[in-house]
């Protein structure tokens, strides 16, 4: 992650400008908004950055604090407006299905993404891989349809592994489906 030591990546948008390196870059992969400042923001955008993802997960207040992110939605929408400030293109990344989601609160979450400043946003389906705490939340909280290994979060091949009563494998199907028409991609 680009942004995990913000010093070294102010260090390396310096370290460009110093030597004229003029090559266009991006964080195609996603940045930590909680370690983005305006200081950073102008510094990637001289150095040539581009384009910059951040992984926003979902808009619905409650869903977000259900995931224990270690950020928060302001902070979110604030690197966002930093990275606009500086003409760096932002994308959102945003998964389906997490924890207390539902159909009616991806649809809130879609119709807030075109609100806060991105450029493009992504919709994926939440895939819990097999270990982890959402693993354990689902095995508890939902039903699962096939193993985390045959899940598929994007693409041709997207696949839910699990539904629960609030949000079926079906409606995170349509859902995905309407949230990447919705938001061109």
């Amino acid at each position: 992650n680009f942004t995990f030591d913000v010093n070294r990546a102010k260090e390396f948008c310096r370290l460009l400008l110093k030597y004229g390196i003029n090559l266009p870059w991006s964080c195609s992969n996603g940045l930590r908004a909680d370690r983005i400042d305006d200081e950073l923001a102008a510094l990637m955008s001289e150095s040539g950055c581009r384009h910059a993802s951040i992984g926003v997960e979902s808009l619905d207040e409650e869903v977000f604090n259900g995931i224990n992110k270690g950020e928060s939605l302001a902070e979110i929408k604030q690197a966002i407006g930093y990275l606009k400030k500086h003409s760096i293109k932002t994308n959102g990344f945003f998964l389906i299905g997490l924890p207390g989601d539902s159909s009616k609160r991806s649809l809130l979450s879609l119709k807030k993404s075109t609100s806060i400043g991105l450029d493009t946003a992504h919709w994926n389906i939440f895939v819990p891989y097999h270990g982890t705490l959402a693993w354990e939340w689902v095995k508890t909280q939902g039903t699962l349809r096939r193993g985390w290994e045959s899940g598929g979060h994007f693409g041709p091949q997207v696949r839910p592994v699990f539904d629960t009563a609030d949000f079926s494998e079906k409606e995170m199907l349509l859902m995905y489906r309407k949230a990447n028409i919705v938001s061109r991609n």
